[in-house]
């Protein structure tokens, strides 16, 4: 197979993300990394989140297969993994974790190409930050950038606002419970 390659191929450095059960047991996937980042998580954790995403109808299956697969083959991942990361914190502390990781090898995960726009009367129904661009914050907000710039939240009615200092970008997420909104990704 014959691969062209251009110089401009050369100057970007790209990241592609692998996520998957087991990967890191199969020796020939493993080679083909070049940054091995693994996510330790306790049984009991894999239990929980799998329910939270699956529900019932698969716990057989999570306890008959996929919690003592991955107990077989822990060690093996472990040793050919990298970096190992404490999953058992929480998600946000996680997120750090990994950002912190990828700044360390070099990687920007700033988002330079996408931006998220408000689209009001649609649902938000969950409470997870999302990345927004400056423009789009509340004039009151814009007012206090200085503030979000430090690190701190901003709490509104209905959204609280911050800037996540490892990815440089503002975000915002649901303050209360009720779903007013959605976001979704549109190229600027």
């Amino acid at each position: 197979m014959n691969i062209k390659i251009s110089r401009e191929d050369i100057k970007i450095k790209r990241i592609i993300i692998v996520d998957g059960f087991l990967i890191f047991a199969i020796k020939e996937l493993v080679e083909l990394f070049d940054h091995k980042l693994f996510v330790d998580v306790s049984d009991y954790n894999l239990l929980k989140r799998r329910l939270i995403r699956n529900g019932f109808e698969g716990f057989n299956y999570i306890c008959d297969v996929v919690i003592p697969v991955s107990k077989e083959y822990e060690q093996i991942q472990m040793s050919n993994a990298g970096t190992i990361i404490d999953g058992n914190k929480t998600k946000e502390e996680v997120i750090d974790d990994t950002y912190r990781y990828f700044h360390k090898i070099g990687f920007s995960l700033k988002q330079t190409n996408q931006s998220w726009k408000v689209h009001p009367g649609d649902l938000l129904t969950d409470h997870e930050s999302h990345p927004i661009d400056i423009e789009d914050l509340k004039d009151w907000v814009k007012k206090e950038k200085g503030k979000l710039d430090k690190g701190e939240e901003l709490k509104g009615h209905t959204f609280r606002y911050r800037k996540n200092l490892h990815l440089g970008i503002y975000e915002v997420r649901l303050s209360s419970t009720i779903p007013i909104c959605r976001y979704t990704r549109e190229p600027t």
